[in-house]
């Protein structure tokens, strides 16, 4: 009987250690992005990943000097993009976008998503919201 109780006490420990790692993973907006600092990058969707905990496009653009870099977009977690009318299919490798967001802090070609445009303008599905995680 005592080692029934220890077996499912251990295991209790190591579910209750484990379900605490991811949360300790996630990270707020303002670590990474400057609520202050906006960045609008035009160019190539190379990838749009539309998963959990957030979505990711890259894009490939041309920097100041007209040399190709590949900006890294992230967007907010897809429940919060589907209810602004995003899903998987918005946006496809080789469509031509610009994207509007919050530049990361360190100036690195990274930044968060807050609004997409087609060529002609449109804007792609709903605004995005900083304080949507």
């Amino acid at each position: 009987m005592l080692k029934k109780i220890s077996s499912t006490f251990i295991l209790l420990c190591l579910v209750s250690v484990t379900g605490v790692i991811p949360v300790q993973a996630h990270h707020s907006f303002s670590v990474y992005y400057d609520p202050e600092k906006m960045v609008t990058v035009s160019g190539v969707v190379e990838n749009f990943r539309f998963s959990n905990p957030h979505g990711i496009v890259h894009l490939e653009a041309l920097d100041d000097n007209g040399n190709e870099v590949v900006w890294t977009v992230e967007t907010t977690a897809p429940v919060f993009m589907a209810r602004r009318g995003w899903s998987k299919n918005t946006i496809k490798a080789g469509e031509q976008v610009t994207i509007r967001g919050w530049h990361s802090r360190d100036g690195s070609n990274l930044m968060r998503m807050q609004t997409a445009f087609r060529p002609d303008g449109s804007q792609i599905a709903g605004e995005l919201d900083a304080n949507d995680n």
